[in-house]
């Protein structure tokens, strides 16, 4: 078993799995997706993260053990936390909301490994999701970003005449997607302010492309910035909602907003965060059935010791996901 370590800021090292509460293997991991989330915990770990710890939280892979009813060698992606399963979220299907959640990548180790592990005793907690036959591994880790897009744009009532999704990078494309999926009637629209990431999107099956925030009855923020917000709202018509989808840079977390253009034009502003386990099956068959398509998002496909690299490289602009596979099952390429 060997893992990737974050054992300091901007430090990673490739070495044997340091067992953590008695940890058993349960996964073989076949691929890992780097997440935006990754690439800030190396850099600046955040509150609740003990070091040295495996980053990753995208993964699927196959099982080494029988859990319930999954036998070993079924292919699945796993719900990339533990939550309490007893509180009143946990209760009615809001297990991103636990207050006792447990995230891997965070809390505990993650998938940046040859092997996920975890105590046995705590595996009826687990949420595995077996997958599609027809997805293949580098497009099952998609499940839980997906997922989350997913969950969002369920709480979005009635259905929108027109969306507008604020940004176009990873997120972005698969929540113009999912929407046009979710509302075919609708009129989806993508605002992206870098030229380098509007060809790629529009020709996702006729996107419409915008280089200026248009008005819209739902807005989709995919974009990590207070001005984002600012803008949609002026662009948000009366009745509207405006999906947070996004968090906010430290500089941007003392955002003013004009309660009275909320108030007066019956707008509502809601946040959401992460997924459930039903949202990330419903991504898994989106994608099986073709209606969201996410082989144009794989930037790059390297091994898991090329790690170090890739999460200290500079961002670029039309850079989607890499997803890491252990040694042994892949060199460096680059999707057909």
């Amino acid at each position: 078993m060997t893992g990737a370590f974050l054992v300091e800021p901007g430090r990673v090292e490739l070495s044997p799995y340091i067992n953590e509460k008695d940890d058993k293997p349960l996964v073989a991991v076949q691929a890992c997706g780097v997440c935006a989330t990754d690439r800030k915990a190396f850099t600046s770990p955040p509150a609740g993260m003990a070091l040295p710890r495996i980053l990753g939280h995208e993964c699927c892979g196959t099982l080494i053990s029988r859990v319930g009813s999954l036998l070993p060698g079924t292919r699945v992606a796993l719900w990339p936390a533990l939550a309490c399963g007893s509180c009143p979220f946990c209760r009615s299907d809001r297990p991103q909301l636990c207050a006792d959640l447990q995230l891997f990548g965070l809390h505990r180790h993650g998938a940046f490994a040859d092997t996920l592990a975890v105590p046995a005793h705590q595996w009826d907690r687990l949420r595995l999701l077996p997958l599609p036959a027809a997805l293949a591994n580098e497009q099952a880790v998609f499940a839980e970003p997906l997922g989350c897009v997913l969950h969002a744009l369920q709480m979005a009532t009635p259905p929108p005449d027109r969306v507008m999704v604020y940004g176009a990078g990873l997120m972005g494309r698969l929540a113009a997607q999912a929407a046009r999926h979710r509302w075919p009637a609708a009129e989806i629209v993508v605002y992206e302010r870098n030229p380098l990431r509007r060809p790629a999107t529009a020709a996702e099956n006729g996107m419409n492309m915008v280089d200026r925030p248009v008005t819209a009855d739902l807005i989709f923020i995919a974009c990590s910035s207070g001005e984002a917000v600012r803008d949609a709202l002026d662009q948000l018509t009366p009745g509207g909602m405006l999906l947070l989808f996004s968090g906010l840079p430290n500089r941007d977390k003392g955002l003013t907003i004009d309660h009275n253009r909320l108030h007066r034009k019956e707008q509502i502003m809601r946040g959401s965060y992460g997924c459930t386990p039903h949202d990330m099956a419903l991504a898994l068959s989106l994608m099986a059935d073709g209606h969201v398509v996410v082989d144009a998002l794989i930037s790059r496909v390297i091994p898991l010791s090329r790690v170090d690299r890739e999460l200290a490289a500079a961002p670029v602009l039309d850079h989607y996901k890499t997803i890491l596979v252990p040694d042994h099952l892949s060199a460096d390429r680059l999707p057909k």
